[in-house]
C-alpha cells in the first residue's frame, strides 16, 4: 500500500509530539492500545520481545494510547507498571483521531507496519506473538527468506 499516514498528533511523557516525520528512517510498528484494553496489556511483553530482537536491526516500536486526555495519569502509571520501555505517546482524540478514522480502526490492539519512508506496509499488521510478524521482520530486517 502506498498511502502515507496522516500526521499523528500524540504527546509523549515529556510533552514531545510525534508525527510522521518522527517515524521516518526506520521500519516502525505502531501499536494502538489503551489502558482499559486487557488484550493490549497482555500483548505488551511480546511486543517488548519483538522490540528487543529487532531494534538493533532497524526496527522502531511506537505505542500510542487511545485513552484520551482525561486518562493521561492512568496512562503514565500503566507505562511504569507494565514496563513499556519503548516510545510511548497518548492520542488525546482517541478513536476520534484522524489516524483511526483514516484506517477505520474500531478495535484494539491494532498494529501498523510502516516502511522507512513512513508509508504503510501493513495497515493491519500481525500482533507481536503471531509468527507471521516475525517472518515479515526477519525478511525485512535480517535478510532471511
Amino acid at each position: 500500500m502506498d498511502r502515507k499516514l496522516l500526521p499523528i498528533l500524540a504527546r509523549g511523557l515529556d510533552g514531545t509530539e510525534v508525527n510522521l516525520e518522527n517515524l521516518k528512517g526506520h521500519y516502525t510498528i505502531v501499536d494502538l492500545w489503551a489502558t482499559w484494553c486487557q488484550p493490549c496489556i497482555y500483548a505488551m511483553p511480546a511486543l517488548g520481545d519483538i522490540y528487543d530482537k529487532y531494534r538493533y536491526h532497524g526496527l522502531k516500536v511506537v505505542s500510542i494510547s487511545l485513552d484520551g486526555e482525561p486518562a493521561s495519569e492512568k496512562w503514565k502509571k500503566m507505562i511504569d507498571k507494565e514496563n513499556i520501555y519503548w516510545d510511548n505517546y497518548i492520542m488525546h482524540e482517541g478513536f476520534d483521531s484522524e489516524l483511526c478514522k483514516q484506517l477505520n480502526v474500531k478495535a484494539i490492539p491494532h498494529y501498523i507496519l510502516l516502511d522507512p519512508e513512513g508509508r504503510i506496509m501493513l495497515e493491519n499488521a500481525p500482533g507481536p506473538s503471531d509468527p507471521n510478524l516475525t517472518a515479515v521482520l526477519d525478511r525485512l530486517l535480517m535478510g532471511k527468506k
